[in-house]
């Protein structure tokens, strides 16, 4: 966490937010460790289970195990991956196998790269260009701080449905530096602070994947032998539905004409503003709580941005604690139905393919 400066020590919203997260922290317990426990059993045979159902269910029934492998992917990188890289079970006891340097996800994610651009750039920088490294996708804008390209940005619009598809897997080229070298040429900035060869990014990409590459789509699909194909199509249909929740979590959650988006050059003012900047760039959503659940709690991405090492399941605890705190001290607090987040997404993709668009509007 950022350290106050001291004329922000006594920041009122920052002692309230402080004493909330102290409090739910302590209250993480072995009911806690119980459901996490469960969640990994469950999640470990899900994927077997998909994989059966999609060998063994005639024709487009088969679609039933994509979609049991699909859920399975989603936890692996949701509520395990994503809580225990945060963090979130560090130091609890009886949760020492899902401390950070014991877990391995199961996704296409090297999980060093994705702990420095997620933790580090994202979390520490949310909504301040090229700091933020998912202020931009490719060359697509969603921050109007950051600089267009005279070629791109007017089919932006384009772009992201184009990659839609693959994007866990285009995302983490880009954080590898895979795309640094084309955008040197174009005047643009890096991911990386010192860019290296597109091929070395590449050949860094691969061995990255393979092993999660040759289990899912090689190793797996062979156990049920002549009904292979039909697994590795359920795998692949999976890893696609798998992109969209994501691609979701990136962007969604924080696009729209309203974000408070910063420059480069912004600095937060003590802890209380950095506490204002995290929330003034994040949405919440309305979701049932079983697919709040599954989805790593993505309804409430205010809570996570304060309290990133708190367990998601523990979010919906704070959220209505954490609103009446914004309201007390004037921060917004936006929640809006995932309908009208998926619209303002792509309506702000398209409209920052107008290239004279700067700063807020």
């Amino acid at each position: 966490m950022h350290r106050a400066a001291p004329e922000q020590a006594g920041d009122p919203l920052d002692r309230e937010v402080r004493a909330l997260e102290r409090e739910l922290v302590a209250s993480v317990g072995p009911s806690d460790v119980a459901y996490l426990v469960r969640l990994h059993h469950l999640n470990r045979a899900l994927k077997w289970i998909g994989r059966g159902l999609a060998a063994f269910l005639p024709g487009p029934l088969m679609l039933v195990g994509a979609v049991v492998l699909a859920i399975n992917k989603q936890l692996s990188v949701g509520p395990l991956g994503h809580d225990i890289y945060h963090g979130a079970w560090e130091g609890v006891e009886g949760a020492e196998a899902f401390a950070v340097q014991h877990w391995q996800w199961d996704a296409p994610i090297d999980k060093a790269t994705w702990q420095a651009m997620h933790n580090r750039a994202h979390h520490a920088h949310t909504g301040t260009a090229h700091r933020d490294v998912d202020n931009h996708f490719l060359f697509v804008r969603i921050n109007p701080h950051v600089e267009t390209d005279p070629v791109l940005t007017p089919v932006q619009g384009l772009i992201v449905p184009a990659c839609l598809l693959g994007f866990t897997h285009v995302a983490h080229m880009q954080y590898l530096g895979v795309f640094d070298q084309l955008a040197l040429r174009l005047s643009r900035n890096t991911v990386r602070k010192v860019p290296v060869g597109t091929r070395q990014a590449l050949r860094e990409w691969w061995r990255s994947i393979r092993g999660y590459a040759a289990e899912h789509y090689l190793l797996g699909p062979a156990c049920f032998g002549p009904y292979a194909p039909k697994v590795f199509a359920a795998e692949l249909i999976a890893g696609r539905m798998r992109d969209l929740a994501l691609f979701y979590f990136a962007y969604a959650t924080h696009a729209g004409p309203d974000s408070a988006w910063t420059p480069e050059t912004h600095r937060s003012r003590g802890r209380g503003g950095w506490l204002r900047d995290r929330i003034a760039v994040s949405y919440n959503t309305r979701l049932p709580r079983a697919l709040s659940l599954l989805y790593d709690a993505v309804d409430l991405h205010i809570e996570h941005h304060v309290f990133p090492r708190l367990p998601s399941h523990k979010l919906a605890e704070a959220a209505p604690r954490l609103r009446a705190i914004c309201e007390r001290h004037g921060v917004p607090y936006r929640v809006e139905s995932i309908s009208s987040r998926l619209w303002t997404t792509f309506a702000e993709f398209w409209r920052l393919r107008d290239r004279r668009i700067r700063g807020r509007q």
